[in-house]
């Protein structure tokens, strides 16, 4: 019978590998997905909330953007808050990485001219890594177990 610490070492294993897939089906998403194409020039927003705002109050985004844009960069990085942390067992230590990994990729779309780098999308992925994060807390205490988060 297997212990305690090496199913944890088993199960930490598998949620690596699953983060890793997770991000490269995003990565796959956001640069060649959806008939994505090579813009001519640098697309950016340094402005907070400015694309938010512009889904929210304009007449010419659709039902459909404003879900896809607001709730897709939301919901999609909701898996990161509970995967990263069980991963690596910290919220300083994830929020970091997840951090840097955000920029890296943003910066990316903006050399590429894949996307635009968004200082929206960045904030819109940052609440969904929270609200990963307050679920994760909630299934820890509620499950009682000893992560130091």
């Amino acid at each position: 019978m297997e212990g305690y610490s090496t199913r944890i070492e088993k199960m930490k294993r598998f949620v690596g590998v699953m983060i890793l897939v997770y991000t490269g089906l995003l990565l796959y998403w956001m640069f060649w997905g959806f008939g994505r194409t090579t813009h001519e020039d640098y697309r950016y927003n340094f402005a907070p909330f400015s694309t938010i705002y512009y889904f929210i109050s304009s007449e010419d985004v659709s039902t459909y953007q404003f879900i896809t844009n607001l709730f897709g960069n939301i919901g999609l990085f909701v898996p990161y808050g509970i995967a990263m942390t069980a991963f690596f067992g910290s919220l300083k230590k994830s929020i970091i990485i997840f951090c840097a990994g955000l920029l890296v990729a943003e910066t990316l779309q903006l050399i590429s001219k894949k996307g635009v780098f968004d200082i929206d999308d960045i904030i819109l992925n940052i609440t969904g890594f929270a609200v990963g994060y307050a679920l994760f807390r909630r299934i820890v205490y509620n499950q009682r177990t000893n992560f130091d988060v």
